[in-house]
């Protein structure tokens, strides 16, 4: 079971499977989204969180997941290998309250496979950035049991056209052109597939200067959307 929750433009995905939860922040440091995202678990009947995906890093993450960690029991967060000296720094930070709360880290690289379990497995993109933020934008693409949730931050299709100005169809079954990140300034366009069932759209900036083809339902401005993944 997949469940995204949104605060404004704080987001976060909880995946439920056997009795484990996993976290996927989306934000970088919110304690209220992780929260949130805890309580969904718990309510399906996850005791802890087995693993917390963070997808990029900001100043207050070390202070969240301390916070965090006190309340709610973690085995292993997932950590992208820092770019940046900033992000070398917040990197060591994150080292030091996981090893005082005995938290088990995993570097992983963007592009690159990282399989939780066996039927269980995500790829982060390369972040994204432009003159305007140092907030990247970045896709986060989550399999499970060979189907497909892909989440886009606010102003990823707007950076991508920037770089590449390749559209490529979206091959998820859900789609989540999310709220966190840079507002979106520019029209930018979506091509999903026949495979693609749902879209969620994060929030209004987000559908202004959205130009979507293809298939799938909209969803607009979900503050919680519950995907199930059975098993094939």
């Amino acid at each position: 079971d997949v469940m995204y929750h949104r605060a404004g433009d704080s987001e976060g995905i909880a995946l439920y499977q056997n009795g484990d939860g996993v976290v996927f922040d989306l934000c970088g440091g919110s304690y209220s989204q992780l929260y949130a995202n805890y309580q969904l678990l718990s309510d399906c009947g996850a005791p802890e969180v087995e693993a917390l995906v963070c997808t990029h890093y900001h100043s207050t993450m070390p202070t969240t997941l301390s916070r965090f960690s006190k309340a709610v029991l973690i085995r292993t967060v997932y950590l992208p290998l820092p770019a940046t000296e900033e992000e070398s720094l917040i990197f060591k930070q994150l080292l030091e309250v996981a090893d005082d709360r005995r938290v088990t880290v995993v570097t992983y690289q963007h592009g690159k496979t990282v399989s939780l379990r066996k039927d269980l497995s995500f790829v982060l993109s390369d972040h994204c950035y432009n003159d305007r933020s140092s907030e990247p934008a970045f896709a986060l693409d989550i399999s499970l049991f060979g189907r497909e949730v892909r989440y886009e931050s606010s102003s990823y299709r707007e950076y991508q056209k920037e770089s590449d100005g390749v559209l490529t169809p979206v091959e998820a079954v859900y789609l989540i052109l999310g709220a966190h990140g840079p507002v979106p300034k520019q029209d930018a366009a979506v091509l999903t597939s026949a495979l693609t069932d749902r879209i969620l759209i994060g929030d209004r900036d987000v559908l202004d200067c959205l130009r979507w083809q293809g298939g799938g339902h909209a969803v607009l401005f979900p503050e919680f959307y519950y995907f199930r993944m059975n098993r094939p």
